[in-house]
């Protein structure tokens, strides 16, 4: 029998473990706050 784990509300595929989930949660949340703060300090550095 197959356990199917969790992450909150969400249920993973019975292959994925948590820790893949909060992976790649973490990456995501770090690469979308780059992306902005690349974006930003683009504009403000370039007007300078």
């Amino acid at each position: 029998m197959e356990t199917h784990h969790r992450i909150g509300p969400i249920e993973l595929a019975p292959s994925i473990e948590p820790k893949h989930g909060w992976s790649f949660l973490t990456i995501a949340f770090f690469s979308i706050s780059m992306i902005t703060f690349v974006s930003i300090g683009q504009a403000y550095i370039l007007n300078q």
